[in-house]
């Protein structure tokens, strides 16, 4: 897993390409997916939302 985060990044082994771009917007939002649920889970969701719009 981590070889796989570390060439989305541009930092592993491989070509990189023009794929490189996706991979790292693609490993983003599902970041971002996983955090959001994270704190729902633990009731802090709204605050988290709250506090970025301030």
């Amino acid at each position: 897993m981590f070889s796989s985060v570390k060439e989305s990044l541009g930092l592993g082994g491989g070509d990189g390409g023009s794929d490189r771009t996706e991979d790292a917007e693609e490993l983003l939002e599902r970041y971002a997916e996983m955090l959001q649920a994270h704190l729902v889970e633990k009731g802090r969701w709204e605050q988290v939302r709250i506090a970025y719009q301030e």
